[in-house]
């Protein structure tokens, strides 16, 4: 799934490929009324333009699904307008949630995750989905952004934003006070203990744990999630507060409400 950053870069590549194609387009109309007549000293270029007048059309064919296809692969992977008014919103949310917080917000975060399915051969195998990433909060590594497992029964559900999206009602599922090891950990019987402790706390595998560590990351303190829904009802994905800090301001937390609607609006859009 690809979040806001690889869209605007998606949006620019896509701007100028449409530019290019339509710049042969206009040239293989105007190559076809071109003049032959050349100065002596440019004699040489006589026959070049004419093979490029006897074949015009072929460009201008072949360049014609280009400027079908490109502005809709721009319309479904590019920044739009919607995509962005989304990261506002998960900007905005950040900062409020946030707002007495003195050091780096790199370390408290907001993240959307959307819903998308995965195809396991068989129907009868059950719904597989998986939670990816689509906005982070004034994050400069949204590449490096986990994604989390789903499915209708549950059983599977990875992480908090697994068992959020599998919450019957819309409320919020805190973690606080995880206690969560660090890369040293990795090396004793006792901090293994408290991989293990974290693991089965934040519904993750040790083995995820062990990883993001050995990445290098910091893992949150506290964590919080809530299913964030689209038309009907129907769950569109997650939306994910993490932090370093012990405790989260639940008040503000509880104030994401406001920007549900608008939220609908918009998923109704890039659907």
């Amino acid at each position: 799934m690809l979040t806001i950053d690889f869209r605007r870069r998606n949006e620019k590549i896509a701007k100028v490929l449409i530019w290019v194609f339509g710049s042969v387009q206009v040239l293989c109309g105007l190559l076809p009324h071109a003049s032959v007549d050349f100065p002596v000293e440019l004699a040489a270029f006589k026959g070049v333009l004419s093979w490029l007048k006897g074949h015009a059309w072929i460009g201008f064919l072949a360049s014609s699904p280009a400027l079908v296809i490109l502005p809709w692969l721009r319309r479904q992977y590019g920044a739009s307008a919607e995509w962005e008014k989304i990261e506002e919103i998960v900007d905005e949310f950040r900062d409020s949630v946030f707002a007495d917080i003195d050091e780096d917000l790199h370390y408290h975060r907001v993240t959307l995750f959307k819903a998308h399915a995965t195809r396991l051969g068989l129907r009868w195998l059950g719904t597989r989905r998986r939670l990816t990433a689509v906005a982070r909060s004034g994050h400069l590594r949204r590449e490096s952004i986990s994604s989390f497992a789903v499915s209708d029964n549950g059983d599977d559900a990875e992480g908090i934003a697994g068992r959020a999206f599998n919450r019957p009602d819309s409320n919020w599922i805190f973690m606080e006070r995880l206690d969560p090891p660090t890369k040293s950990d990795l090396e004793s019987p006792e901090g293994k203990e408290r991989v293990l402790y974290y693991a089965k706390k934040t519904s993750v595998s040790p083995e995820w744990v062990e990883r993001y560590l050995l990445a290098g990351k910091t893992l949150p303190a506290s964590l919080a999630a809530l299913v964030v829904c689209g038309e009907h009802g129907i769950p569109w994905g997650v939306v994910v507060v993490d932090s370093r800090k012990s405790r989260l301001p639940r008040e503000r937390i509880n104030q994401f409400s406001r920007h549900t609607d608008s939220l609908v609006i918009l998923f109704q859009r890039i659907r």
